[in-house]
């Protein structure tokens, strides 16, 4: 159960077992001092109002408000733990957007339907949100290939925790000069439980037919939630290319990949002098190969990681002279101790210079 406070401009919230038993709020959520009353946690904090909220048949519920100017959410489990860290915005168009409901299936998928108040007519909108959660372990260079074209690398994990990426098809207002860049709209949210140091590479793939403009112009935004919230253009790592690019971060929130309304003027971008390519055969049994390029002498390093982050295999890990034509290098399914390793997802991360990608591969048996 959820309800505002007046006088403190916050959500209040208690859960009960089916006998209508109270439950004692978990660690971490701060309690009002008044029976297992908690704070329903806000990033924006200015004033929480019209809150709403459904549970799924695991217990898993979802509190979702309206907080001046953006509707907010928040993900719980079935223990009343948060999911994902931090709240998240939205839809930041409109003062008026103020009534909602919230739904909530049984895998964590939800739905959010709001009334809208225009100057002539009232209209209702819906927004679909389909959530995904990983397991994110203590380590470096920590690879969660999160389904749908979308990869995080972190480069180093301190303490483990759930990562939750969010998908849906819309998201808070873009700036006047950007457009929605892919048709479907890409919008996700990542948020993660586990802490981290330096940045995070967000790898993502796309389908150049889909593009609202041209490859070369293509863009990823990161909507930034404190001080103001507002969207943000990343540095771009791989610049659009065949179907990816990637971009670095140091914080997570919602993401989209959008366009400029006034091109670019910049002539299309080459072929990156440091490139790594899809392995082949993928998937494959027992021996696969992987190709990349270098343009200019550098300490390489390529290995292998499992679905988990940790390191398998490392293959290559020396100074080497430029092969902007590519070098090939198998790899026979076996681990750094000559063990044959068993079927499944893997992780394949090329280092040189400056120059970081990683890619996934199957092994089938």
């Amino acid at each position: 159960m959820v309800w505002p406070s007046d006088s403190h401009g916050s959500v209040y919230g208690k859960r009960y077992d089916n006998l209508a038993n109270e439950l004692t709020p978990p660690v971490g959520l701060q309690r009002t001092g008044v029976g297992n009353e908690f704070l329903v946690p806000s990033q924006i904090a200015n004033t929480q109002h019209w809150p709403k909220v459904d549970m799924n048949d695991n217990g898993d519920f979802i509190v979702a408000w309206y907080d001046s100017p953006a509707h907010l959410f928040q993900r719980f489990d079935n223990q009343g733990k948060p999911v994902g860290g931090e709240n998240v915005a939205i839809d930041g168009s409109a003062l008026t957007a103020q009534q909602k409901d919230v739904g909530m299936d049984n895998n964590g998928n939800y739905v959010m339907v709001w009334s809208f108040y225009g100057a002539v007519d009232r209209d209702i909108f819906g927004r679909h949100y389909a959530s995904f959660a990983f397991n994110t372990p203590v380590g470096t260079n920590v690879v969660l290939d999160v389904g749908r074209g979308v990869e995080l690398t972190f480069d180093n994990v301190t303490s483990g925790g759930s990562t939750v990426v969010e998908f849906s098809d819309g998201g808070p207002t873009l700036p006047a000069e950007y457009l929605v860049g892919t048709t479907p709209p890409t919008y996700f949210n990542i948020t993660t439980t586990a802490g981290f140091t330096g940045d995070v590479t967000i790898c993502v793939d796309y389908d150049p037919a889909d593009l609202q403009g041209a490859e070369r112009d293509l863009r990823i935004l990161h909507y930034a939630e404190v001080p103001t919230p507002q969207w943000e253009l990343l540095d771009i790592t791989q610049w659009p290319y065949n179907g990816e690019m990637c971009v670095r971060t140091t914080s997570l929130s919602p993401f989209v990949l959008a366009t400029p309304v006034t091109p670019v003027a910049i002539e299309d971008p080459p072929r990156p002098v440091y490139f790594l390519d899809n392995s082949y055969p993928n998937p494959f049994n027992p021996t696969t190969t992987i190709r990349y390029g270098i343009e200019e002498r550098a300490h390489v390093t390529l290995r292998i990681y499992d679905a988990a982050g940790r390191l398998v295999r490392t293959l290559v890990d020396e100074v080497q002279p430029p092969a902007p034509g590519g070098i090939a290098v198998p790899w026979d399914g076996m681990n750094n101790s000559g063990n044959s390793v068993a079927s499944g997802v893997y992780f394949y991360r090329l280092v040189a210079d400056q120059f970081v990608q990683t890619k996934k591969m199957v092994l089938l048996k």
